[in-house]
């Protein structure tokens, strides 16, 4: 009994040590920028940003809108859309208390909706995602925190 007993608490160890392994939440692979502002000025200056680059606004055929889905969500969803790549950019930013933000990239899709979502840090090769990264850095976040100076 003894031994059963101990292969029953080994395997369910192994079970959640391996499970620590994923970051928490429903986005475990999200590249996460910290910003430090407030959830409201980062937000504040997405908008800022679309206004000014309005080729980055999701088009209206394309269901897809900012904000929180409901009052218990914890994200902010901001999307847009790429029109050089034709493709839709996925994330959502969090404020924790009032002056650090979280701006996380979550997913591409192409605006066909042809493919399903490819997940950063989990759908792309290293090679691609490193890119998918580098392009949402250069053409959306380094602009963004140039508006918060």
């Amino acid at each position: 009994m003894n031994k059963l007993l101990n292969v029953v608490i080994c395997g369910w160890l192994i079970v959640v040590l391996n499970s620590c392994n994923q970051a928490p939440g429903s986005y475990p692979n999200a590249e996460l920028y910290e910003i430090g502002v407030s959830e409201e000025k980062l937000i504040e200056a997405v908008n800022v940003f679309k206004t000014r680059n309005n080729q980055f606004t999701v088009p209206e055929d394309i269901p897809l809108l900012d904000g929180r889905r409901d009052s218990l969500d914890h994200w902010y969803h901001i999307y847009f859309f790429d029109s050089d790549r034709n493709e839709v950019i996925k994330t959502w930013v969090r404020g924790f208390g009032s002056s650090k933000t979280k701006f996380a990239l979550i997913a591409v899709y192409d605006s066909k909706f042809t493919e399903r979502w490819k997940f950063v840090n989990k759908d792309f090769s290293q090679s691609e995602n490193n890119e998918v990264k580098k392009r949402f850095e250069d053409k959306i976040l380094i602009p963004v925190k140039k508006i918060l100076q």
